[in-house]
């Protein structure tokens, strides 16, 4: 066994240990940080319960404990089941569609699929006059920055470069 008196042979010795039963050097460093010492601390410790202990306050573990006839409730008069929901995909507002049905999963567990956009409307063709309103809408922006940050045309042209914006 290693000891601190493998190290210094004329240390002070004393009594054994309380942890490991050694006679060595109580305080050392040496004798702290051995395997022997280590192992023998532990050994005298109780056991911890193991990183998955649930905590009797967590609502999985009442659920557990209840069984499948109660509730969370604290007569057993809560809910029992999660609460149904609707998947959205869209940018309708809510409850302007019907015809999905409420459900707790909406997939099956990895299912690529259920990850995937929906497919967008391609642009409708502007005519005319919304071109032209946006134009419009995109030229006072563009001046409207140019007054928050006071920018004038020798610094747009540095920004930008020559041909980066025609005003």
């Amino acid at each position: 066994m290693f000891c601190i008196d493998d190290v210094k042979p004329l240390a002070q010795k004393h009594s054994p240990s309380s942890s490991c039963s050694l006679a060595c050097e109580s305080n050392s460093r040496a004798h702290i940080s051995s395997v022997n010492h280590q192992f023998a601390v532990l050994s005298q410790k109780p056991r911890r319960p193991a990183s998955l202990f649930i905590p009797p306050s967590n609502p999985g573990y009442e659920i557990l404990r209840l069984g499948e006839t109660g509730g969370l409730g604290r007569h057993g008069q809560g809910r029992r089941f999660p609460i149904a929901t609707i998947l959205k995909r869209d940018r309708k507002g809510i409850g302007a569609d019907k015809k999905n049905c409420p459900r707790i999963t909406h997939f099956v567990r990895n299912d690529p699929a259920a990850v995937k956009n929906c497919p967008k409307r391609p642009n409708a063709k502007l005519d005319k006059q919304t071109q032209a309103r946006r134009a419009r809408e995109d030229k006072r922006k563009e001046i409207r920055f140019r007054q928050e940050f006071y920018l004038d045309d020798e610094q747009l042209k540095l920004l930008y470069g020559e041909t980066g914006f025609s005003f």
